[in-house]
């Protein structure tokens, strides 16, 4: 034992290894979209480094990917360099394709595993990844199910997929609409009959009408209850869809209920939705002898049945402050 360790000295440190050399901003970025490439490359890094990304002129940006990989990522003795950065590649998709199943569940379910696979990858190649959130993610899939070349086999083969996949994003964005206070009875209660004509009506922030050529309602439906794939035919639906005690929810809507919601959305008043339905009326009945104040009659009746209606579900906004209330 040396006389320093007998007597409890400590040992002089090793000298510090010399630090590497800053990487200069613009090399950085260089690497930074390298790495993006290759991480989003739809065949994987190896294929994409053989050059075979999946989509041409994925890496054209670099003359040798090869080699400006090996000097940005390093291998060892388990892993190479392409093997080592393809599980973030790996488990980048596996993220992404779990968050487009859970946005699009039924999607998924009509499509199969193989089938939504291909999809999604189609998808994040036209569609890749630029929020902050994968919030936003979805956001322009049943654009694309509609419109892109890569998806033609999947209009054939399921028609409708994209009146689903509107329906099942109008899901995220009743769930995520911000909270207001709601129209209530109560509130109704303290308005002087003499203003009723004045009430305004406004439907609550993530309420959406929706119109299909297909029942797209009829598959989310049979998708959450475990039934057989419901029977493919077009048929034209309107569906409402919003928030009800934290969850989304959705309920067909008649024709006629569904223009009155479409009047409403542009601002139509109570007394003016009244109007409108008597002027209906009174068209459909010209020529028929009916009393004087039917058309009217009927029409209040009719829209006060909708509002106790849209009142009880929570599609309205609470009055505002400046409406008199008692």
């Amino acid at each position: 034992m040396s006389a320093d360790r007998a007597s409890g000295a400590p040992e002089a440190p090793e000298a510090p290894e010399a630090p590497e050399a800053p990487v200069a901003p613009d090399q950085l970025r260089a690497m930074q979209r390298l790495l993006r490439a290759l991480v989003t490359a739809p065949t994987g890094v190896g294929a994409a480094l053989d050059g075979r990304p999946g989509v041409p002129g994925w890496l054209d940006d670099w003359a040798d990917p090869v080699a400006a990989l090996a000097g940005t990522v390093r291998g060892d003795d388990r892993l190479s360099a392409p093997a080592r950065l393809d599980v973030y590649a790996q488990g980048y998709f596996a993220r992404l394709h779990e968050v487009l199943e859970g946005d699009y569940p039924t999607v998924a379910w009509l499509c199969g595993e193989a089938a939504f696979n291909d999809l999604v990858t189609a998808f994040l190649v036209a569609h890749p990844s630029c929020s902050p959130t994968l919030r936003d993610l979805g956001g322009p899939f049943a654009s694309f199910l509609t419109e892109h070349a890569v998806a033609a086999f999947a209009r054939e083969r399921w028609p409708g997929l994209a009146d689903v996949a509107r329906l099942e994003w109008a899901f995220a964005d009743a769930f995520d609409a911000p909270a207001v206070p709601v129209l209530t009875r109560a509130d109704l209660a303290g308005v002087d009959p003499a203003l009723w004509a004045d009430i305004p009506l406004e439907p609550v922030p993530g309420f959406a009408l929706l119109c299909f050529d297909w029942p797209a309602g009829e598959a989310v439906s049979a998708c959450r209850r475990g039934d057989p794939v419901p029977e493919r035919r077009a048929e034209r639906q309107v569906v409402a869809v919003w928030r009800a005690q934290e969850r989304a929810v959705f309920r067909p809507v008649e024709r006629l209920e569904a223009e009155a919601l479409e009047r409403v959305a542009r601002g139509e008043r109570f007394g003016g939705l009244c109007e409108w339905l008597a002027d209906r009326g009174r068209g459909q009945s010209d020529g028929q002898g009916g009393a004087p104040g039917t058309a009217e009659s009927e029409a209040a009746a009719v829209a006060a049945g909708w509002l106790a209606a849209w009142v009880d579900a929570g599609w309205l906004a609470g009055l505002p402050a400046t409406f008199p209330v008692r």
